[in-house]
């Protein structure tokens, strides 16, 4: 029958499941088998590492198998723009060969560290096949930062709005971020912080999420945010890499990596007037299963279609680039 109480722990049957049934360690795991949406969800299945794909959200997959005494790794992957492989968990001394969709590396074992358990390698697929790569650098794109915009509410985010624009753009910035604070506590149970940009310290708690409400005239923390990002929104026009789109009636969401962080990110909710601003109420990034890129931009239009008002989308690259990413565009 039923039990319940002090027996649930001491009753034999379950803690012989338990025993039987003992995650092995990493080292013991001679395949892996791993699909995965989005490394930014999940990314590692023991000893492989899926940081970046080809294709955003489109499945990836990993299917390896090694053997240690020949120090030997090979199968195949779909969609994977970077693999990274723990060899430091085999403790082997010779060299290694991983074989990636029918191409062979070697890994030589000097460049090991047997003895470290998270001693790893990197490939990356190029246009013309895998290659071995040194440690990438924590500003391009990795698990723990790779957009979509949503994951910008993570890490104990801030929201900051911005106070020396317009009246009428102060007024709405605040009630912006109030409004968003109020729903993600009603919604997901949580308290989040609202300062001004006159509070904000741009060199406090670094690897803290910042969402900036406003545009780069009305928030005096963009600047040190996002100076060096490729998109930016102004009053009156919006500029995206080299495109560069006009008009009062354009709301904008995006993420960037935050400066001198190599986890946190920065998320930007604003609009170049008060009419994109106001179309940005429609977008509901706190509904699951309501998905968005790393960037989207709407325009105020007089139509019955909240697709049409819809004027592009994209991620960025690798680099967090507008060059190296994809994007859509509805042409004017």
């Amino acid at each position: 029958g039923h039990w319940w109480g002090n027996e649930c722990c001491d009753w034999p049957p379950l803690m012989e499941f338990l025993r039987r049934h003992e995650r092995p360690q990493p080292s013991a795991v001679r395949s892996v088998d791993f699909v995965t949406a989005s490394p930014s969800v999940s990314a590692r299945r023991d000893w492989a590492t899926v940081e970046t794909q080809l294709k955003p959200f489109n499945f990836s997959e990993v299917h390896l198998t090694k053997d240690p005494r020949r120090g030997e790794i090979q199968g195949t992957t779909v969609n994977l723009g970077r693999l990274a492989l723990n060899l430091g968990v085999f403790g082997s001394s010779v060299d290694f060969k991983v074989t990636l969709d029918g191409q062979a590396l070697t890994v030589p074992s000097a460049e090991v560290k047997v003895k470290d358990a998270e001693s790893r390698v990197w490939f990356r697929r190029e246009p013309n096949g895998w290659r071995r790569i040194e440690p990438p650098p924590a500003d391009l794109k990795h698990p723990a930062r790779q957009g979509p915009f949503k994951e910008a509410f993570r890490n104990r985010m801030l929201f900051v709005y911005g106070t020396t624009g317009t009246a009428e753009e102060t007024r709405a910035n605040l009630a912006r971020a109030r409004f968003d604070a109020e729903r993600f506590y009603y919604q997901g149970n949580g308290s989040v912080d609202v300062i001004s940009d006159a509070a904000f310290d741009s060199a406090a708690e670094p690897d803290r999420n910042v969402i900036l409400y406003g545009h780069s005239e009305s928030h005096s923390a963009w600047k040190a945010m996002l100076g060096s990002s490729p998109v930016s929104l102004s009053r009156g026009k919006l500029t995206i890499g080299e495109r560069t789109i006009p008009g009062e009636g354009l709301g904008c969401l995006f993420v960037r990596p935050r400066p001198g962080s190599a986890v946190a990110s920065v998320g930007v909710v604003g609009g170049t007037g008060a009419a994109g601003t106001r179309m940005l109420d429609g977008l509901p990034y706190f509904s699951s299963g309501v998905a968005y890129p790393d960037l989207i931009v709407v325009r105020d239009l007089p139509t019955s279609s909240a697709l049409d008002s819809v004027v592009g989308v994209g991620y960025f690259g690798e680099d967090w680039s507008v060059e190296r990413g994809e994007f859509a565009w509805r042409e004017p």
